[in-house]
């Protein structure tokens, strides 16, 4: 697990989650209910055909094509969360184009990044 100590950010927002779960199952009315969790698992960072985006540049360029249609937030470095909806009505992705993911780019000398 993860501790408030170890992680003063994280933690909190799991344990968030983990009461979200539990009060999503708790209204309902099934006796056999699974335990509740904290967990966030992101799965949106990776275009299909496409490696898992790790480079600003690329999560950038997903977040403000129609690549990026089905992600609502996009967080950088726990600090800035931003709404992709706000994000296009302010003109924030102007200008940004659908392109390579870095690992598909290469160095001027040709050798690919990695």
């Amino acid at each position: 697990g993860v501790r408030a100590t170890e992680d003063p950010w994280l933690h909190p927002l799991l344990a968030e989650v983990r009461t979200a779960t539990a009060n999503v199952f708790a209204s309902s009315n099934s006796t056999d209910r699974p335990p509740a969790v904290g967990v966030i698992i992101n799965t949106s960072l990776n275009p299909k055909g496409r490696p898992i985006t790790n480079e600003i540049v690329d999560i950038i360029r997903m977040f403000c094509t129609p690549e990026g249609v089905e992600l609502d937030y996009v967080l950088f470095e726990e600090d800035w969360l931003i709404h992709r909806s706000t994000a296009l009505a302010r003109g924030a992705c102007e200008g940004v184009e659908a392109g390579p993911v870095a690992s598909e780019r290469s160095h001027p000398d040709g050798t690919p990044t990695i």
